[in-house]
């Protein structure tokens, strides 16, 4: 066996987010259910609202994610607060599935329905950053 390759400063990142959502799993169930139930039957203005609200913290989580990893654009960081938001919402219920769901899938043919919520959401972090890392040159002159 070899050594183990060190943790990068990307994955160690992807890591403690992901440690950080599943140790609040209230904040996950809300964030899965935004959209589809709680964004309906309100008023205008309470969207509005909610979604300036929504907006001034994706931006203090780009600006938390900046400060990690300088050499993302504030763009590149704001995209991917927005990203892990969506991730979150989606794979929040896969991982977490109600009891009808839960009791089919203990059939063993059935194992590779699991979600591990924390090890998709490293998973799924870590290419976000690492994809904006990698594309950032391109992206720039694109934009």
């Amino acid at each position: 066996m070899g050594a183990r390759k060190p943790v990068e400063p990307v994955e160690r990142i992807a890591q403690t987010w992901a440690r950080s959502l599943a140790s609040r799993p209230l904040l996950c169930e809300l964030t899965s259910v935004l959209s589809g139930v709680l964004e309906r039957n309100v008023s205008i203005d309470s969207v509005r609202e909610f979604k300036r609200r929504a907006i001034a913290r994706n931006g203090r989580l780009a600006s938390l994610i900046r400060g990690l990893v300088p050499e993302l654009s504030e763009r590149a960081a704001l995209e991917i607060a927005s990203l892990a938001h969506t991730l979150l919402a989606g794979l929040w219920p896969l991982a977490n599935p109600g009891p009808v769901v839960r009791a089919a899938t203990e059939d063993p043919e059935l194992a590779a329905a699991h979600v591990d919520f924390t090890g998709r959401m490293t998973r799924g972090l870590l290419l976000l950053l690492a994809g904006q890392l990698a594309t950032r040159k391109t992206r720039e002159r694109d934009f």
